[in-house]
């Protein structure tokens, strides 16, 4: 086998391998990085509880304060899953903070965390992390995307998740998906319709991605079988 796998790895120039039998090999440990919009945190939480995605919920970090009495902390509470508020400013990211408690973790999801990762912190972390966003990348980067699209009257929407890199929104694109719009709808369909986009992108990206089905192909691309 050892050859085997030596052999392939010539083959495909490959740098590193990973074996795993999904039935055997404990659940990918992971760690939720989100901000104030919470569609796509409520999703992974429910599909993690429905056992749709192959991961373990090690924990949620967030730059937004939430209530006790909110829906997401009660059901963090009920499962036994700790939440960990970092308040963030401009000079202060808590970056230090988050690597602590993200060390025994296989990977990170980006649930819509509006904050942005550090060169340093990639360096440091050194393992992937996943992002999404709502649009159709390379258009409409930075901020309010949503709004960019509606104001430029597109007529397709889409979601994107990505791995982070340093440069902004420009990491290897691991999965897209897409959906009509037209001037019949407002602003408040329209981002129901890209948020509804957003949970399943993302969800079909950590899947995907759990299941060894994402290859990094060149320098900025990768290989989704």
């Amino acid at each position: 086998m050892d050859e085997d796998f030596l052999r392939i790895s010539r083959m495909f120039d490959a740098t590193r391998s990973v074996v795993r039998v999904p039935k055997l090999d404990p659940k990918f440990k992971i760690a939720v990085l989100a901000s104030k919009q919470e569609h796509c945190l409520i999703d992974l939480l429910h599909s993690w509880q429905d056992g749709r995605l192959p991961v373990d919920i090690t924990r949620v970090i967030s730059n937004h304060d939430r209530f006790p009495n909110t829906h997401v902390i009660r059901f963090l509470e009920r499962n036994g899953i700790p939440y960990h508020y970092l308040h963030t400013t401009n000079e202060n990211k808590r970056e230090d903070e988050i690597l602590d408690l993200v060390q025994n973790t296989d990977f990170l999801v980006l649930a819509r965390y509006m904050q942005l990762i550090s060169s340093k912190f990639l360096l440091r972390y050194r393992k992937d992390i996943i992002n999404i966003h709502h649009g159709l990348l390379p258009s409409f980067k930075g901020g309010h995307p949503s709004k960019q699209a509606f104001d430029a009257g597109v007529k397709l929407i889409g979601a994107t998740s990505h791995f982070v890199t340093e440069e902004l929104d420009a990491g290897p694109i691991i999965e897209q998906m897409v959906e009509r719009v037209s001037h019949r709808d407002n602003i408040r369909s329209f981002v129901q319709k890209s948020e509804s986009l957003e949970k399943q992108c993302l969800a079909k990206a950590i899947k995907s991605y759990c299941e060894l089905r994402v290859l990094p192909y060149e320098e900025n691309r990768t290989v989704v079988f």
